[in-house]
């Protein structure tokens, strides 16, 4: 079964289990349909935060001003350092 599949049908059961409930062997089926959804969604999720890079690379941006003082700008949110004032 596909992850489509595995979906559309945690789905159907659900809407059964609401309107009409389910027989025992549906809500096996149910529990074990959430189980697996659940353990691909984790294992994809971790994939994702694994292939998070972090950089400790600072770019300044710096800049003159009409004050005549030195300025830069970097990427800490936009925020302006003065050097010399």
């Amino acid at each position: 079964m596909d992850h489509q599949q595995r979906i559309a049908r945690i789905n159907e059961l659900a809407r059964k289990s609401r309107s009409e409930g389910l027989t025992p062997e549906e809500a096996a089926e149910q529990h074990k349909l959430r189980q697996e959804y659940l353990a691909i969604f984790r294992q994809n999720f971790r994939q994702q935060l694994e292939a998070i890079r972090f950089s400790d690379h600072h770019h300044d941006h710096h800049h003159g001003c009409s004050c005549g003082h030195s300025h830069h700008k970097c990427d800490c949110g936009g925020h302006h350092h003065d050097d010399n004032c």
